[in-house]
Formats: structure tokens, sequence, C-alpha cells
């Protein structure tokens, strides 16, 4: 009897699943959060009001190579649960409103599932993760209650988290289907390794190609249904030596693509060699001693990793914090009071930022970093004011709210696609003149030009000193920029009227930026870097060294 009524089961499901046209993974995600949605309950404790599931279906390719010899090519498959997450209570109050220890939130983040479509597997896996996360939501709420009693005051008058209300999303996008040939990949990678063997300078070289594609699933109780395809394609080429002082200097090229289609192999043999010919300039080119404070011109990707880092790095970033004040005992938390700089003049008086999340091209370039919907199924809105003309307007927020007037607005995982633009600009080749003009008044011998591999990402600062006599740029290494302030990115004194596109982070973190291609800024500070250094006898010298 039990056989036969698992086997009903079973079909009841899978005859769903046909007729709705959902992946047998989506289906048995929404039968096990409906099933624990009505029967979940324990003796003493609330039933849950809203459950997540989010999971990553994904297949993975790696290729390596050293000096023209593969040293690895793997191709892996995962599915694991990015967020099982259950809330107790209601959306005002429930099992987060109240705990401020980050390490203890009500969700199982690592659950095993079956690599296969196995409807029951998938289920059972659910199954195990929701059952330990309720024990934990459960006693949560129920302290949290008992705290709140104690404060012998309204919600409203007491620190606490609640839970923002949002339409439900139904978004299902078909990945694109493109093809990729294992082999002439391997090849491909094989090939640019090999260039660096005519340098034997390099004590260490790779090339490194990875290829993820896959699809990220969400349910939840409110509704959501959401297959969102995922993906990353990167090409990194890294090199390293050893100066005669002993000092280590690393560099790269890190490219990113919509596809795993590389282009002409002529075209990356060719970066090879020039990412090994900076290295071996930069290990002969001269130490920067002596400190300096004066203008610097930031140009390509620098302007991009310059601006995200102001933004979204550090403690007072414009992410919204779900710290809240402990009610009782010792607790640690992060402060970030951008909350209460709304409607301020932080940054230059010319700066706008905004968000366009859905944003997929600009021009001909392809943005990496757009998205349709969060992590938490909330569909973000096409264009987010963030700073206008230097003002901060907005956070970065998902649905923990902390303050009156917060709103999840689908930008909690970060804003996807970030366009940076300034109100006054000058032509990209008076920005240089600028800086030596600023230089100039300040009673400076050379100013200062943070460089960028051209179009590619990742690698070394690239820093130049700018003589004012003449002009003349000087490669020089051990240069270390001090962490900027507010007050220091107040004083952008130029920004270049060519904009271009850059791509930062990697995999599910992609950041597309669009800002201008040099930005120029009165005051930053530089010193030398202090990097231990290895002085060795080479008693046996490299096979490679002739």
């Amino acid at each position: 009897m039990k056989r036969t009524i698992t086997i009903l089961f079973v079909l009841l499901g899978l005859c769903a699943f046909a007729q709705e046209k959902v992946s047998i993974v989506q289906q048995a995600m929404r039968d096990e959060l409906e099933r624990n949605m009505k029967e979940l309950k324990a003796d003493g404790f609330e039933k849950p009001f809203f459950i997540n599931y989010t999971l990553l279906d994904e297949t993975s390719v790696t290729i390596t190579a050293t000096l023209g010899a593969l040293t690895n090519s793997i191709e892996t498959k995962n599915r694991a649960a990015l967020s099982t997450r259950m809330l107790v209570g209601d959306y005002d109050f429930n099992d987060e409103s109240l705990d401020n220890n980050l390490y203890s939130q009500p969700q199982a983040n690592s659950i095993e599932l079956p690599l296969d479509d196995d409807y029951l597997g998938i289920r059972r896996s659910l199954w195990i993760s929701t059952d330990n996360v309720y024990r934990n939501a459960s006693r949560q709420f129920a302290k949290n209650k008992e705290l709140l009693k104690e404060q012998n005051k309204p919600l409203a008058e007491v620190p606490h988290r609640s839970f923002a209300k949002v339409s439900p999303s139904k978004i299902d996008i078909e990945a694109t289907e493109v093809k990729f040939d294992k082999t002439s990949t391997e090849d491909y990678v094989r090939k640019v390794s090999a260039v660096l063997l005519n340098y034997p300078e390099i004590i260490s070289s790779n090339v490194a190609f990875i290829y993820k594609r896959g699809y990220r699933y969400l349910v939840n109780s409110e509704g959501s249904m959401n297959k969102v395809p995922t993906g990353s394609v990167s090409l990194m080429i890294s090199v390293g030596l050893r100066t005669s002082e002993g000092e280590f200097v690393f560099d790269n090229i890190l490219h990113h693509y919509i596809t795993p289609e590389l282009p002409a192999i002529e075209t990356t043999i060719e970066e090879a060699k020039q990412l090994a010919l900076r290295i071996i300039a930069k290990s002969k080119a001269p130490s920067m001693q002596e400190s300096y404070v004066g203008p610097v011109l930031f140009e390509d990707e620098e302007v991009a990793s310059l601006v995200v880092a102001q933004l979204f790095g550090g403690e007072e970033n414009l992410m919204a914090t779900n710290n809240i004040p402990p009610l009782k005992g010792f607790s640690y938390e992060q402060k970030n009071t951008m909350d209460k700089q709304l409607g301020k003049s932080l940054f230059n008086e010319g700066l706008t930022v905004k968000a366009l999340p859905k944003m997929k091209k600009y021009g001909s370039e392809t943005l990496l970093g757009s998205f349709e919907v969060d992590e938490e199924g909330i569909v973000p809105a096409d264009e987010t004011v963030i700073v206008e003309n230097g003002i901060l307007k907005v956070l970065l927020n998902d649905r923990t709210i902390t303050k009156p007037g917060q709103v999840a607005n689908g930008l909690g995982d970060g804003p996807g696609v970030l366009s940076i633009a300034f109100k006054t600009t000058i032509p990209s080749g008076a920005m240089k003149t600028k800086l030596l003009e600023q230089a100039k008044k300040d009673g400076l011998d050379y100013a200062l030009i943070v460089r960028s591999n051209s179009q590619t990402t990742g690698g070394a600062l690239n820093v130049f000193k700018v003589y004012v006599s003449d002009g003349r740029e000087e490669l020089v290494r051990d240069a270390a920029m001090k962490e900027l302030s507010r007050r220091n990115f107040r004083k952008i004194t130029g920004a270049s009227n060519e904009v271009s596109v850059y791509h930062l982070g990697q995999e599910r973190s992609q950041l597309s930026v669009i800002c201008p291609k040099a930005m120029l800024l009165e005051e930053v500070e530089f010193a030398n870097s202090t990097f231990a250094t290895m002085k060795d006898e080479e008693y046996v010298p490299s096979p490679l060294k002739k």
C-alpha cells in the first residue's frame, strides 16, 4: 500500500511538472515548500509564515596551462542551496527581528543535493534543510518575544528588523545555446602559455580559462518562482618574477567574456608578450622611496575601481546595513551611519551615480552585470539614482528593513550595472595637461598617473611619475596608495568626456561600470609599499635560462 501511495505521489508531481512546463528541480522545490507551509509545526512553537528556497545548478570548466603544458583540465557539476530561509512570526516581527548574531542566522547554506534530476532526492534534501532551519527559527522567535516583553515598550520604540513585503516575481529565462569546444580551448590556453617560455626572467606563469554555466532557481511561499541563467567566462594570464634585490613582482591580465568563444589567438598571444615585457620593465624600474601628496590622474579601469571602492567599500558604504543596536549584553556591530546622511551633499557636486541593473548593452558593449531579478526574488527598477550631483539619494537595500522609510529596492546584491557621470567634463587629451598645471601650482616637481592594463582588468597598479618640466613619464614600483576618505573624493578636479565600460568582480558578483576613461583627484597620498624581500643565492639556475 505504501509503495502504491509513493508511486501515485510521484506521478502527481510529474504531471504538474508537464502541464506547467517547469523543470523537475523547480517542481521538487515548490512541492516541498507547499508541504512545509501546510504541515510544519512543532509543539509549543509557531508555524513559519515565509519560506524561500534558492538553488544553484551549475557546470564549470577549468583549464590551466604553464609554459605550453596543460596543468589542469576538469569539468565539474555543482548543485547546491544558496539559501534555505525561513521566518517565523510575521513581516513586522519575526525570528530575525532582534538577533544581532550574524553567525547564527536561521539559514542552511550547505545541503547535499543530487546532481541528477531526482525529484524525490531533491525534496528529501530540502526537507532535511527545512527541518534544521525551522528548529533554529522557531526557538529564536520565542526568545525574541520574551526579549520584547522585557522591554515593556511598543515594538515601534524598540530597534528591530522587519521583513519587507514585495510583489511575487515569476521570471523564466532560458539560456542561449552556445557552442563550446573543450579540446580547441585546451589548445588555445596551451599555446598562449607557451609564449612565456621566451622570457626566462619570469619564474612563475599561468594561463587560466574558467567557464561556468547553469541556472539559479528561486521558489518562495509568496508565489515567486524564478529560473535565471547564470554563468561567467574569464581568461587570466598571470606572471611573476623576483628582482635582483629579492623583491617579488606580480602582474596579470584578466578578461571577462559573455561566451566561451575567445578572441583570435594572435591577439591574446600579443597581450601575453606585452604583459611579460611590462613586468620585466617594472622589475627594473626605480622604487618609489619618498612619500607623495598631490594631484593624481587615474585612467581606464582604475577610475571604475576607485569609485566603486569609495562607494561600496569600507564601513561607510552605500549598502544599507542590517545591524541594529543590541538590547542587552555585549555585541560587536560594524557601524554604518550612511542612512543618516541621506539628502546630504557628500561627494563631488557634479557626480551622479545610477544603478541600471536591467541594461544589457551600452553601445556595442555587453554589460555582464545586468540582471532581471535579485537573489531574494525582487525585480529592481530599471533605474535607481543613488547619488545626484553629489547628494546621497538612496542606499542599496535588501528585504531586511531597519529604519523607517527604507524599501527593498532589489539592489541588496549590488547594482549590477553602475553609471558614473560628471556634470562637467573635458577632452581626454587635456587631462594630462590639467594634471601638470595642478602639480606646478602646488610647487611639485612631478605628479602621478595610475594606469591600468588597457581594456583589461586586474593586475598590479602601474604608477608613473610625470615630470612638470618636460612631461616625461617614468614607471615606478613599490608605490602604494593610502586609503581615500570622502574628503579626498570631493576634490575631483576633472573627468574626461570619453566614456568606457569596465567589468569588475568575479562570477556571481559581476559588476559592469560605465564611467569616464580618466579622472583627476586634487590630493592623493602615496608611499613606498613595505613588502618583504628574500635575498637568496641561486645555486642552480632555472632550466629555462641559457
